[in-house]
């Protein structure tokens, strides 16, 4: 497909690898060619300096034939006033970063009077992770299927687990849990399990099963955190406010703690049962006579990456029941895993991957059934939910019986409102939606993953 991406910041970056990695004819739009230059090079695409919503800049970017024209620029104005100018163009399919609540509030008036297809909030869908690990702290990464039916964790191994050195097999008989072990990350390497794979201690492994199961699957094997009722926020921004709203609306207690007076008066207006302190978060002292160390979790979300790591370095020694740290810059991978944090959230590529899942929708319209994506293991393996229509040639047959890709595994099933977690004898129906783990990366639609 042809795409146009326009503002290349933090976001725009992680969105231009996945993009290259699935071979789309791309080209980036930013008004600082210092920052075109040095992308065209790292990825080997068409770049033009200029301001994406000038019809000569879009124009010479090709839009009158492109599929997709994306956003990401600084300013949520800019962003619907590119789409717009895009879509004059003839541009098939716009998406929008939108930040602020208020137009993200009026997303069907943008959808049918502005003609913008998708809007995309980064710090409202990383408000959403965050929020889901201080309810599931047992894990270091949780996503979940339809509404919360079926959850996939990704759980650290410890050295002395019950399940170490047992094959899958064993596990599931010796547990008597319905969890389904369905992705296992190894030094530098992703494989899907079978039967007789066999956990290592410091293994990586990603876990489904529905909510109940899961917390189950923790007490067993011995890292069950109970859910946790108060969390510290360290750091004011747009994160803050979304997961803080969430929060409280969930029956949590939440303290923002936030140097910025000016933020926290915004803050407090808004968010009138949250309690804001206004203090330097980073400060070890603020932190302790605030009560962390009573605090059931807390996310790190300051806007400097080497400040959430050293805060969360101090905060690790705790033991809190969950702590997420916000880091975005790739540069810090290597150290991230060599310091073990309980949880990172990168929101740039939270919004990438949104974007990804509703380019791969729209490529091939008449199969695509995808609906929903999530990278695992750094984006070696992906997990996918497919809908099977009446006429698929799976329906009314057991997943034994069907030929998949190789490196794949069927980690779920939702029919109706129920939840399965399946075996071989487990029947495919029309209607149902299912949940696909792969280290095949690229697959758009449920044929995609038949042999």
């Amino acid at each position: 497909m042809k795409v146009i991406v326009a503002g290349i910041g933090k976001v725009g970056e992680a969105l231009l690898g996945y993009l290259t990695e699935e071979g789309h004819d791309i080209t980036a739009i930013d008004t600082d060619s210092e920052i075109i230059f040095e992308i065209v090079n790292r990825f080997d695409i068409k770049g033009i300096g200029g301001n994406a919503a000038s019809v000569t800049v879009l124009e010479e970017a090709g839009a009158s034939s492109a599929d997709v024209f994306i956003a990401l620029t600084p300013g949520d104005e800019l962003n619907i006033l590119c789409c717009l100018a895009a879509k004059l163009a003839g541009v098939k399919h716009t998406i929008a970063r939108v930040r602020a609540p208020e137009y993200f509030e009026q997303f069907s008036f943008m959808r049918e009077q502005l003609g913008i297809d998708l809007m995309i909030n980064p710090e409202m869908e990383a408000a959403a992770a965050i929020s889901r690990l201080l309810r599931v702290p047992s894990a270091m990464k949780i996503d979940y299927f339809a509404g919360g039916k079926i959850d996939l964790a990704e759980v650290k191994i410890p050295e002395d687990s019950v399940i170490a050195a047992k094959s899958l097999r064993e596990i599931i008989s010796e547990l008597k849990v319905k969890i389904l072990i369905c992705a296992v990350e190894r030094d530098d390497e992703t494989v899907i399990p079978n039967g007789d794979f066999v956990i290592l201690a410091g293994d990586t492994v990603h876990v489904a099963a529905k909510p109940k199961d899961l917390d189950l699957f923790f007490k067993k094997i011995g890292i069950y955190k109970h859910r946790a009722q108060s969390a510290m926020i360290i750091g004011g921004g747009i994160i803050t406010y979304y997961l803080a709203k969430e929060l409280i609306e969930s029956g949590i207690r939440v303290k923002i703690v936030e140097q910025d007076r000016q933020k926290c008066v915004k803050l407090k207006n808004a968010l009138e049962r949250a309690e804001v302190v206004a203090a330097d978060g980073t400060d070890k002292a603020v932190l302790l006579e605030e009560g962390i160390a009573s605090t059931d979790g807390a996310a790190v979300l300051t806007g400097n990456d080497e400040r959430n790591i050293v805060v969360s370095l101090f905060l690790k020694n705790l033991n809190l029941k969950k702590l997420v740290t916000k880091v975005n810059n790739d540069a810090f991978t290597g150290v991230l895993e060599d310091i073990q944090l309980d949880s990172v959230i990168a929101p740039k590529r939270v919004t990438a991957e949104n974007i990804i899942r509703y380019i791969r929708a729209i490529e091939e319209p008449k199969q695509a059934n995808i609906l929903t994506l999530y990278k695992l293991a750094g984006g070696q393996a992906e997990a996918l939910e497919f809908s099977v229509s009446e006429d698929s040639p799976i329906a009314g047959r057991a997943l034994k019986d069907i030929k998949f890709k190789k490196n794949l595994l069927i980690a779920g099933i939702i029919r109706s409102d129920n939840a399965i977690i399946p075996d071989g004898t487990t029947e495919v129906c029309a209607g149902d939606r299912i949940i696909a783990v792969t280290t095949n990366v690229r697959y758009n639609s449920l044929d995609d993953i038949l042999d």
